[in-house]
């Protein structure tokens, strides 16, 4: 960026083009422009391509009011960290995501967040735009048979205020031996790790869930 900045002072024109979406979006140019602002350089910008946008508006749930979070991290506590910071978040949430992390972070999403909708819209304007749309456990069910390709973005419904503290609970439909089979299944947990979640989450003994599970 020092380079370009150079170039600027000296009054070159410079433009700032990005190969994947509108530049200064989850991306570093706003470094770069923050140094030209530094510089008293004056900035014009011309809107293009967003693919947020582009997946909020296709993905049919609300626009009013909305979030743009980028990139969750990619270790998987962290990951959680965010996703029970952004809870009870009222807005439509949007995230990118590679098709390569996709299906851990829509059941974690699942996890965290409960049963939402959700909608999965990758390769945004191309031959192959697809939108996937649904509840978190349909999506994430349907992923478990399905491979995704492209990058994407993830749109996912806010928190309703009038939720029941029962509908929040995406495991509310599952026993106690469902629970502990699905953290074992979608995120490859041993059966102590499992077990030590689901009593987290029913706020449970340990002891008691292990032998309910071996019941």
């Amino acid at each position: 960026s020092d380079q370009l900045i150079d170039q600027l002072v000296n009054g070159e024109h410079i433009a700032l083009v990005s190969d994947a979406g509108m530049p200064g979006i989850s991306d570093p140019g706003h470094i770069l422009i923050q140094r030209a602002i530094a510089a008293e350089i004056a900035i014009i910008v011309l809107p293009g391509a967003n693919a947020a946008l582009t997946a909020l508006i296709g993905s049919g749930l609300p626009t009013d009011h909305f979030l743009f979070y980028g990139f969750l991290p990619r270790k998987q506590k962290a990951k959680r960290d965010i996703l029970a910071a952004l809870k009870n978040q009222l807005e439509t949430i949007i995230f990118y995501e590679s098709p390569f992390r996709i299906k851990n972070t829509v059941a974690t999403i699942y996890h965290e967040l409960g049963n939402r909708q959700i909608v999965i819209a990758r390769e945004l304007t191309k031959q192959f735009e697809t939108y996937i749309r649904g509840k978190a456990s349909e999506v994430n069910r349907w992923l478990k048979t399905n491979d995704i390709k492209g990058e994407c973005c993830l749109i996912v419904s806010g928190s309703e205020q009038a939720e029941s503290n029962e509908q929040s609970l995406w495991w509310s439909p599952f026993s106690v031996v469902e629970h502990v089979n699905h953290y074992k299944e979608t995120e490859h947990l041993t059966t102590k790790e499992a077990v030590k979640n689901v009593a987290k989450d029913r706020q449970m003994g340990p002891r008691d869930v292990y032998q309910m599970y071996h019941r």
